[in-house]
């Protein structure tokens, strides 16, 4: 026995040795020299095309000089060009002006100047891109070199500079070089694969591959496909020069410094908006068009709560006069929706509006108003079917139950507790009873709509309406269903309730299609991943879900949570995606979208790529929640 066990430690210990080898293939850099495009054509497009196919990240260096006007047109596919991650392809960088020797080496300081900034701005011009890399022709640079690379604040990454950059200039030289051509345009992989083996344990952390693409022939390109199926075959990370250089000097913010930069743009911005709409008594922000016109709706439009719910929000970080004042305002200005009964949304009206106030102010009339809203919310219940209708449209559904209606069980619920009304956390528990029975695959995505049969009360049609299509996960709707049941488990407790949470989060944060980023594109099964729109709403919808989840779980599972949930922050923090003062229709974050399928079709008009108003709501609360961590 003691031999026995001793084997399985020992295989244990190799099993931990392998992994461990397999884990610590070097990131791979490819360095493609001499790119130069005339009359449309390029020698180095096939290799292009074939990188795209494998979907592996290249740098390609260019030849300023060797560029015409057609050369906008012939990179626009590869310049946007992204892989499955919704991460970029391709880097151009900076190959010299002429390519004619000796152009960085033993030239005057002048001359060098002249050639590094011709270069760079016809890049510039041409392509509209600010580079960051640079590699001199032939790998032959000087003392002046570098000193001209320092002219040039946006260059961080030198390739193969033949004297080292000084630490201070902040230029990191990439020199870990590894030959895979035998000469020039000669790939040769078995050549590679012995240089590799030879290298691996002195190059441990990243490769720079260099090659010369426009000279391969039949056989050269060739013997670079299998050195580029041998690196996937070793694990190797592929990465551009200038992503793996600011992934490895740049510091990420201080969160508390990003969430008041944020909040305070937020608060200009709703400001701004509430003075836009001043003399418009009964209007609120839903969205802009095309050519950036603030559209809006009144009271009656699902969304009008979450604008007041927005400066509640502000107010309660701030403590502002004026902003509570404001949000007084525009809270008034959904009242009359506490006697709507004509659809479901009502839990969204009132509660983030009116439920935001009254958590702030203890004002009785507010109290009074959500009351109200609970009892027309409850008229929308079926006792049969144990569910809340949505919608009333649309003649195919007969009873129709979206996820989103999963979002106004928390207005029934604190109704249920302060009002001592039964009734309502009787239609709240059944509701999510039975939208978890019936809305929810294998893998734990949801369908958007289940329609029930009104005589038997069992579903007949099961779809996804504002999805890619009815077996897709709409990205938004995988938000509603966790933020959901979260908070339905704050309320009761029912371990369910957890436990289906905690499934939609792993589905959602495993899913292949999430970009690094974690802001997830409006459909997780869009069919043109990884060109298709992102939704920033879903984003902040997950987010704040996520923040609220890490409370309930165990500690594996929370710091997980509250890390993606800041990955996301960090993200809708960024320029990418915060407006700055005075643009964006005054609205807090870009790209979202509301329903692309029904983008051309009332009530939908255009929301695709644009602000909306429940993205800049779902984005406050979950601003204020991760605050509030921080404070514990």
């Amino acid at each position: 026995m003691k031999f026995i066990d001793k084997m399985k430690r020992n295989y244990l210990i190799c099993l931990l040795v392998i992994s461990s080898t397999l884990s610590s293939a070097p990131k791979i850099i490819l360095k493609l020299d001499d790119l130069k495009i005339t009359n449309g054509k390029s020698a180095s497009l096939p290799v292009m095309d074939y990188l795209v196919q494998k979907q592996i990240k290249a740098s390609f260096g260019v030849i300023a000089a060797s560029l015409d006007k057609s050369t906008p047109q012939v990179l626009a596919p590869y310049l946007n060009a992204k892989n499955n991650k919704g991460e970029k392809l391709f880097e151009i960088w900076h190959h010299g002006y002429d390519h004619i020797k000796p152009e960085f080496a033993g030239t005057s300081f002048d001359y060098q100047k002249r050639h590094f900034g011709d270069a760079d701005s016809i890049i510039n011009k041409l392509l509209g891109i600010q580079m960051h890399t640079f590699g001199t022709p032939y790998n032959a640079s000087d003392t002046t070199t570098n000193k001209v690379m320092k002219l040039f604040p946006a260059y961080k990454v030198f390739l193969f500079s033949s004297v080292l950059p000084e630490k201070s200039s902040g230029i990191v030289n990439l020199d870990n070089r590894v030959k895979l051509e035998m000469t020039t345009g000669a790939p040769d992989s078995a050549y590679f694969v012995a240089n590799y083996m030879a290298a691996k344990s002195k190059f441990t952390d990243y490769m720079v591959l260099q090659a010369h693409p426009p000279y391969f022939n039949a056989e050269g390109f060739e013997q670079f496909k299998k050195v580029i199926d041998f690196l996937l075959s070793e694990g190797c990370e592929f990465v551009l020069p200038y992503e793996y250089v600011n992934a490895k000097t740049s510091v990420k913010p201080d969160m508390k410094v990003l969430i008041k930069k944020a909040l305070d743009v937020a608060s200009i911005q709703s400001i701004n908006m509430c003075k836009s709409l001043k003399d418009s008594t009964l209007l609120l922000p839903r969205t802009i068009d095309k050519q950036g016109k603030l559209m809006t709706s009144d009271s009656r439009w699902w969304c009008s709560g979450f604008f007041p719910g927005v400066l509640w929000y502000l107010y309660e970080n701030s403590g502002d006069k004026e902003m509570k004042e404001q949000a007084e305002l525009y809270t008034k200005r959904v009242e009359r929706e506490k006697f709507t009964k004509t659809n479901h949304d009502v839990g969204f009206m009132i509660y983030c509006s009116f439920g935001n106030g009254y958590r702030l102010t203890h004002n009785k009339a507010y109290k009074k108003v959500i009351e109200t809203g609970c009892y027309s919310l409850s008229t929308r219940y079926n006792d049969r079917i144990k569910s809340i209708r949505s919608w009333d449209y649309n003649k195919k559904w007969q009873f129709p139950v979206i996820i989103d209606n999963m979002m106004n069980l928390e207005m029934l619920l604190w109704g249920a507790k302060t009002f001592k009304n039964d009734r309502f956390k009787e239609i709240a528990i059944n509701h999510a009873n039975t939208t978890l029975e019936h809305h929810f695959r294998p893998d734990y995505s949801c369908y958007h709509l289940v329609s029930y049969d009104s005589i038997s009360g069992k579903p007949h049609i099961k779809q996804t309406h504002q999805g890619a299509s009815d077996s897709s996960a709409w990205a938004r709707g995988q938000g509603w269903a966790l933020y959901g049941y979260t908070f339905m488990y704050r309320e009761t407790k029912n371990p369910a309730y957890l436990e289906l949470a905690r499934h939609i989060a792993t589905y959602i944060l495993n899913h292949p299609r999430l970009p690094e980023d974690k802001i997830p594109y409006w459909d997780f099964d869009a069919p043109n991943i990884p060109n298709e729109e992102r939704d920033a709403s879903a984003g902040a919808l997950i987010a704040s879900a996520l923040l609220e989840l890490s409370g309930y779980v165990n500690a594996t599972e929370r710091k997980q949570y509250i890390s993606v949930a800041e990955t996301q922050l960090r993200t809708l923090c960024s320029d990418e995606y915060l407006a700055k003062p005075g643009t964006n229709g005054n609205f807090i974050l870009k790209h979202s979208v509301g329903s692309k399928p029904h983008k051309d079709k009332a009530p939908y008009f255009g929301e695709v790529d644009v602000p909306l108003t429940y993205a800049d709501y779902y984005f406050m609360e979950a601003l204020v929640r991760y605050q509030n961590l921080l404070k514990k």
